[in-house]
């Protein structure tokens, strides 16, 4: 007897031993894998303009005028590049710039007198992230709510015959819209960016015009330019830490 209970402390003890390792793996595989807190993304968009309209001091506009047969009249492309840092579990910052390459959003049927509008863009993009309860990908998923606002700049090519010389000298102007998107981490490092929004601006600008065979008779006139935009854009992650 005095043999048998003085083991069972010894047996008790082992047990313990053996089945802490076991209980905390098993808590940590059960655990959501969480996405890397500073991200760098690059990313593309495709999407659709919904309104272009330009206003010139006179009262006359300029807009994004398609003929029914224009199936590629009105679409936008794009290029950009950001990072975002996540501070807190559901709150997360971040800095992109956009290009919407020249051209790209006007077809040869448009009724902007041949004008090209490209834009830059500089956004501060502040993100509500969303519950995500599943564990895949392996790396972990952060779907997420965005409102993005910052800077435009417009600028302008024209492709018109004309005997006038034309300067778009572009100002500072306002782009805000709202997002819903997700980042897919495949692993620790590497993942893939969905997000649909909607960006307005609100862009102006003084266009210099100079008749080539009357110089003296330039004129300055300043310029507004109104866009509404549907985009689809897909990116690359790289995540920077954990």
């Amino acid at each position: 007897m005095r043999q048998t209970w003085g083991q069972r402390p010894i047996f008790v003890l082992c047990v313990l031993t053996v089945a802490a390792p076991v209980t905390a793996r098993a808590q940590e595989n059960g655990r959501v894998p969480t996405p890397p807190s500073l991200r760098l993304h690059v990313d593309g968009s495709f999407g659709h303009s919904i309104s272009d309209l330009s206003r010139w001091p006179d009262g006359s506009t300029t807009s994004l005028s398609c003929s029914p047969l224009a199936f590629a009249c009105g679409t936008v492309v794009a290029v950009g590049i950001g990072v975002d840092w996540a501070p807190f579990h559901h709150v997360s910052l971040g800095l992109r710039g956009r290009w919407f390459i020249p051209g790209a959003s006007y077809s040869d049927n448009t009724n902007m007198l041949g004008r090209h509008l490209d834009v830059v863009e500089a956004l501060l993009v502040p993100q509500l992230r969303l519950p995500w309860k599943w564990r895949i990908p392996r790396g972990g998923a952060r779907p997420y709510l965005t409102m993005p606002v910052g800077v435009a700049w417009s600028y302008e090519s024209r492709n018109w015959t004309r005997a006038v010389t034309e300067d778009w000298r572009s100002r500072p102007g306002l782009s805000a819209g709202a997002a819903v998107g997700i980042e897919l981490f495949w692993g620790r490092r590497l993942g893939t960016l969905l997000e649909l929004g909607y960006q307005a601006r609100f862009l102006s600008a003084d266009v210099v015009s100079t008749p080539v065979d009357e110089p003296q008779a330039q004129v300055s006139e300043r310029v507004t330019t109104t866009q509404h935009q549907l985009l689809f854009s897909l990116g690359i992650l790289f995540g920077l830490q954990r």
